[in-house]
């Protein structure tokens, strides 16, 4: 008579390393996806600005009482000095500048979704 209750040994052949194998691609399938809802949820949060801005510095602006920093952008800090072939000039000044003419006065428009630590919301934009 077979008892019911019988423990079946595993197998260390074939079968148990396809299993592992199956296991692996099923958590990085389960990973993938999480990190595809996780992208899409933190892009529901995404502000977007329209507007005359206000030029801060060479990387960031202000739109419509809002701090904005160019998203992959990292310039001078206005007020700051660079030195260039032996002499010191107004780095923060001239990218702040610099900014200002590809503005130009006209409208810009911003999408962002993260702010930085100085609550900067980061941001792509373009010139209207």
């Amino acid at each position: 008579m077979m008892n019911p209750l019988r423990i079946r040994q595993r197998s260390n052949g074939k079968r148990s390393v396809l299993k592992k194998l199956f296991d692996l691609v099923l958590a990085l399938a389960i990973l993938l996806l999480l990190m595809v809802v996780l992208a899409r949820v933190n892009n529901l949060g995404q502000q977007e600005l329209h507007g005359h801005v206000k030029i801060v510095d060479g990387d960031t602006l202000e739109l419509n009482g809002i701090r904005v920093r160019l998203r992959e952008i990292d310039a001078p800090e206005y007020g700051q000095t660079c030195r260039k072939q032996g002499s010191d000039y107004d780095c923060g000044r001239e990218a702040r500048d610099y900014l200002a003419k590809l503005v130009s006065s006209k409208p810009v428009n911003c999408a962002g979704w993260e702010y930085d630590q100085y609550d900067r919301l980061l941001a792509e934009c373009a010139v209207a």
